[in-house]
Protein backbone atom coordinates (compact mmCIF):
# COMPACT_ATOMS: atom_id res chain seq x y z
CA UNK A 1 0.00 0.00 0.00
CA UNK A 2 1.61 3.21 -1.35
CA UNK A 3 1.27 5.76 1.56
CA UNK A 4 3.11 8.67 -0.46
CA UNK A 5 1.06 11.97 -1.52
CA UNK A 6 0.77 11.92 -4.85
CA UNK A 7 3.25 15.05 -5.31
CA UNK A 8 5.84 12.60 -3.34
CA UNK A 9 4.95 9.90 -5.73
CA UNK A 10 5.17 12.08 -9.05
CA UNK A 11 8.88 13.05 -8.04
CA UNK A 12 10.01 9.43 -7.07
CA UNK A 13 8.26 8.22 -10.58
CA UNK A 14 10.25 11.41 -12.21
CA UNK A 15 13.59 10.60 -10.64
CA UNK A 16 13.10 6.55 -11.71
CA UNK A 17 12.58 7.93 -14.85
CA UNK A 18 16.12 9.44 -15.50
CA UNK A 19 18.79 6.82 -17.36
CA UNK A 20 21.09 7.61 -14.55
CA UNK A 21 19.01 6.53 -11.67
CA UNK A 22 19.73 2.81 -12.64
CA UNK A 23 20.99 1.23 -9.56
CA UNK A 24 19.59 3.43 -6.97
CA UNK A 25 16.78 2.72 -4.71
CA UNK A 26 14.12 4.19 -2.89
CA UNK A 27 15.15 4.73 1.02
CA UNK A 28 13.97 5.80 3.97
CA UNK A 29 11.11 6.92 5.58
CA UNK A 30 9.37 7.76 2.02
CA UNK A 31 10.63 3.85 1.06
CA UNK A 32 8.83 2.94 4.34
CA UNK A 33 5.28 4.49 3.35
CA UNK A 34 5.80 3.38 -0.56
CA UNK A 35 6.18 -0.29 0.96
CA UNK A 36 2.85 0.08 3.19
CA UNK A 37 5.32 -0.14 6.74
CA UNK A 38 4.58 2.68 8.17
CA UNK A 39 2.00 5.61 8.07
CA UNK A 40 4.54 8.49 9.82
CA UNK A 41 4.75 10.97 7.11
CA UNK A 42 7.51 12.37 6.20
CA UNK A 43 8.60 15.67 3.94
CA UNK A 44 11.44 14.45 1.92
CA UNK A 45 12.37 11.46 -0.35
CA UNK A 46 16.09 9.88 -0.17
CA UNK A 47 17.50 8.00 -3.53
CA UNK A 48 20.52 5.94 -2.19
CA UNK A 49 23.24 4.81 -4.49
CA UNK A 50 26.60 3.29 -4.02
CA UNK A 51 30.18 5.54 -5.62
CA UNK A 52 29.83 3.03 -8.59
CA UNK A 53 27.28 4.52 -10.06
CA UNK A 54 26.66 7.97 -11.03
CA UNK A 55 27.81 11.03 -8.80
CA UNK A 56 25.57 12.08 -6.83
CA UNK A 57 26.15 15.91 -7.99
CA UNK A 58 25.54 14.66 -11.68
CA UNK A 59 22.29 12.90 -10.84
CA UNK A 60 21.35 15.73 -8.93
CA UNK A 61 21.76 18.14 -12.07
CA UNK A 62 19.81 15.94 -14.09
CA UNK A 63 17.02 15.68 -11.73
CA UNK A 64 16.43 19.50 -11.42
CA UNK A 65 16.67 19.70 -15.04
CA UNK A 66 13.76 17.42 -15.77
CA UNK A 67 12.01 18.95 -12.77
CA UNK A 68 12.27 22.36 -14.27
CA UNK A 69 11.04 21.12 -17.54
CA UNK A 70 7.60 20.02 -16.58
CA UNK A 71 7.31 23.51 -13.82
CA UNK A 72 8.59 22.50 -10.95
CA UNK A 73 10.78 24.78 -9.12
CA UNK A 74 13.74 23.74 -7.75
CA UNK A 75 16.52 24.96 -5.48
CA UNK A 76 19.79 23.06 -4.89
CA UNK A 77 20.61 23.29 -1.19
CA UNK A 78 23.55 20.92 -1.35
CA UNK A 79 25.28 19.59 -4.16
CA UNK A 80 28.43 17.51 -3.45
CA UNK A 81 29.64 14.32 -5.15
CA UNK A 82 28.18 11.98 -2.56
CA UNK A 83 25.59 14.01 -1.51
CA UNK A 84 23.00 16.33 -2.89
CA UNK A 85 20.12 17.82 -1.84
CA UNK A 86 17.38 19.86 -3.61
CA UNK A 87 13.95 21.43 -2.97
CA UNK A 88 11.43 20.66 -5.15
CA UNK A 89 8.26 22.73 -5.22
CA UNK A 90 4.57 22.50 -6.65
CA UNK A 91 1.34 21.73 -5.15
CA UNK A 92 4.05 21.09 -1.59
CA UNK A 93 7.49 21.73 -1.26
CA UNK A 94 9.81 18.39 -0.68
CA UNK A 95 13.52 17.42 0.01
CA UNK A 96 15.15 15.25 -2.38
CA UNK A 97 18.13 13.47 -1.27
CA UNK A 98 20.47 11.56 -3.24
CA UNK A 99 23.31 9.72 -1.45
CA UNK A 100 26.28 7.24 -2.31
CA UNK A 101 25.99 4.82 0.61
CA UNK A 102 27.11 1.02 1.11
CA UNK A 103 25.49 -1.21 -1.42
CA UNK A 104 22.14 -3.10 -0.71
CA UNK A 105 22.57 -6.10 1.18
CA UNK A 106 19.23 -8.29 0.31
CA UNK A 107 17.94 -8.05 -3.23
CA UNK A 108 16.08 -5.04 -3.61
CA UNK A 109 12.03 -5.01 -3.86
CA UNK A 110 9.90 -3.23 -6.72
CA UNK A 111 7.12 -0.73 -5.88
CA UNK A 112 4.85 1.68 -7.66
CA UNK A 113 7.01 4.34 -7.64
CA UNK A 114 10.25 2.26 -8.22
CA UNK A 115 12.93 0.65 -6.54
CA UNK A 116 13.10 -0.15 -3.11
CA UNK A 117 15.21 -1.96 0.03
CA UNK A 118 13.29 -4.67 1.25
CA UNK A 119 11.58 -4.83 4.47
CA UNK A 120 13.82 -5.85 6.40
CA UNK A 121 16.58 -4.05 5.12
CA UNK A 122 14.90 -0.92 5.80
CA UNK A 123 14.15 -1.91 9.21
CA UNK A 124 17.63 -2.54 9.79
CA UNK A 125 18.99 0.59 7.76
CA UNK A 126 16.52 2.29 10.36
CA UNK A 127 18.01 0.52 13.17
CA UNK A 128 21.50 1.78 12.05
CA UNK A 129 20.29 5.23 11.84
CA UNK A 130 19.44 4.90 15.60
CA UNK A 131 23.03 3.62 16.77
CA UNK A 132 23.99 6.78 14.73
CA UNK A 133 21.91 9.70 15.65
CA UNK A 134 18.72 8.63 17.74
CA UNK A 135 16.12 10.41 16.26
CA UNK A 136 13.26 10.73 17.87
CA UNK A 137 11.86 9.16 14.14
CA UNK A 138 14.27 6.49 14.15
CA UNK A 139 12.88 5.23 17.62
CA UNK A 140 9.29 5.18 16.55
CA UNK A 141 10.39 3.98 13.03
CA UNK A 142 12.07 0.79 14.88
CA UNK A 143 9.30 0.30 17.21
CA UNK A 144 6.72 -0.22 14.51
CA UNK A 145 9.10 -1.88 12.61
CA UNK A 146 9.61 -4.59 15.54
CA UNK A 147 5.92 -5.63 14.89
CA UNK A 148 6.84 -6.80 11.66
CA UNK A 149 10.01 -8.32 11.49
CA UNK A 150 12.04 -10.31 14.26
CA UNK A 151 14.17 -8.36 15.94
CA UNK A 152 17.24 -10.68 15.65
CA UNK A 153 17.43 -10.52 12.22
CA UNK A 154 17.11 -6.61 11.51
CA UNK A 155 20.19 -6.60 14.02
CA UNK A 156 21.89 -8.97 12.36
CA UNK A 157 21.44 -7.51 8.64
CA UNK A 158 21.97 -3.86 10.79
CA UNK A 159 25.37 -5.36 11.39
CA UNK A 160 25.83 -5.93 7.17
CA UNK A 161 25.02 -2.29 6.49
CA UNK A 162 27.08 -1.01 8.84
CA UNK A 163 30.17 -3.17 10.08
CA UNK A 164 30.70 -0.34 13.13
CA UNK A 165 27.35 -1.14 15.45
CA UNK A 166 28.16 -2.86 18.88
CA UNK A 167 26.17 -3.98 21.57
CA UNK A 168 27.31 -1.70 23.83
CA UNK A 169 26.97 1.60 21.51
CA UNK A 170 23.50 0.38 20.66
CA UNK A 171 22.35 -0.28 23.92
CA UNK A 172 23.49 3.71 25.26
CA UNK A 173 21.73 4.84 21.93
CA UNK A 174 18.75 3.22 22.66
CA UNK A 175 18.79 4.30 26.74
CA UNK A 176 18.45 7.83 25.08
CA UNK A 177 14.86 7.60 24.07
CA UNK A 178 13.78 9.11 27.51
CA UNK A 179 15.18 12.47 26.48
CA UNK A 180 12.39 12.87 24.08
CA UNK A 181 9.12 14.34 25.53
CA UNK A 182 6.15 12.08 24.73
CA UNK A 183 4.84 14.68 22.33
CA UNK A 184 7.96 14.81 20.44
CA UNK A 185 7.97 10.59 19.51
CA UNK A 186 5.80 10.25 16.32
CA UNK A 187 3.72 7.75 17.83
CA UNK A 188 0.29 7.64 19.00
CA UNK A 189 0.43 8.57 22.32
CA UNK A 190 -1.15 5.21 23.74
CA UNK A 191 2.17 3.43 22.31
CA UNK A 192 5.27 5.70 23.83
CA UNK A 193 5.36 4.49 27.07
CA UNK A 194 5.33 0.95 25.23
CA UNK A 195 8.03 1.96 23.91
CA UNK A 196 10.56 3.27 26.26
CA UNK A 197 9.46 -0.28 27.72
CA UNK A 198 10.82 -1.82 24.62
CA UNK A 199 14.22 -0.23 23.93
CA UNK A 200 14.81 -0.26 27.73
CA UNK A 201 14.30 -4.34 27.67
CA UNK A 202 16.71 -4.31 24.35
CA UNK A 203 19.25 -2.40 25.79
CA UNK A 204 19.29 -4.29 28.63
CA UNK A 205 19.47 -7.50 26.81
CA UNK A 206 22.71 -5.88 24.74
CA UNK A 207 24.15 -4.70 27.72
CA UNK A 208 24.35 -7.90 29.20
CA UNK A 209 25.30 -9.58 26.05
CA UNK A 210 28.41 -7.53 25.76
CA UNK A 211 29.52 -7.66 29.70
Amino acid sequence: MNRLTPFQSEVAKLFFSLPDSSGFLLAGGGALLVSGLSSRPTRDLDFMGTRELTAANRLAEKFMKRCRDIGWAVDPVQIEEDFARVLVSHVESLIVDIVLDSPAVLPPTTSEVGPVFAGLELAARKLAALFGRAEARDFADVYILSRVFDRSEVLRCAREVDLGINDFGLAEAMRTVRRFRPSEIPLPEEMVEGAHRFFAAWADELAGREG
